[in-house]
């Protein structure tokens, strides 16, 4: 139902490449460890692409506008983010950028994304009180940093921060 959802609405959706400022697309770049890269709610790949360019990257959206098979650099995959097909610990960087203040299942899918991560974990969010309704299909808001860590759980080995009117979240995994 909610893959319908996102799929009825991408022809009124608004025409932009991507959610994320320059800000934090600088912020992921700086901030990527290892070469296998996940891109989890990659939408239509603009970031996917991008870090395609240095990294082997595969994303995965709910609602995949262009699928690239598995030859192809990136790998853009159809596919939930609450059960993700990798295997645990199957990345070196996972980045989720806009996608967790969309998700039904913050806690399954924030599972998900940690199980997946085998060195760090980084994660964007807009800073945004509650609206009844959004344009954007917002089903989770957080206005303050200290809300998005709340929900987090998570207090070592983190990092919380605005960076240009978002929240850039960066966990390091230590086993």
């Amino acid at each position: 139902e909610y893959r319908d959802i996102y799929k009825e609405v991408q022809s009124v959706e608004l025409n932009r490449e991507t959610d994320t400022n320059s800000r934090c697309i600088e912020e992921i770049q700086k901030n990527i460890t290892g070469n296998m890269i996940l891109d989890a709610g990659c939408g239509r790949g603009y970031l996917s692409r991008l870090l395609a360019k240095n990294y082997a990257v595969t994303g995965i959206d709910i609602a995949c506008v262009q699928s690239y098979t598995a030859d192809t650099n990136p790998v853009l995959l159809n596919g939930s983010l609450e059960s993700l097909p990798f295997p645990d610990k199957a990345f070196d960087t996972v980045v989720c950028a806009h996608t967790l203040e969309h998700v039904l299942n913050f806690e399954r899918v924030v599972s998900e994304l940690r199980r997946v991560t085998r060195h760090r974990l980084l994660i964007i969010v807009p800073i945004q009180r509650p609206y009844r309704y959004t344009f954007d299909l917002h089903v989770r808001f957080f206005p303050t940093i200290e809300s998005f860590q709340c929900a987090m759980r998570r207090g070592n080995n983190s990092e919380c921060r605005n960076v240009g009117g978002d929240i850039f979240y960066r966990e390091d995994r230590i086993d």
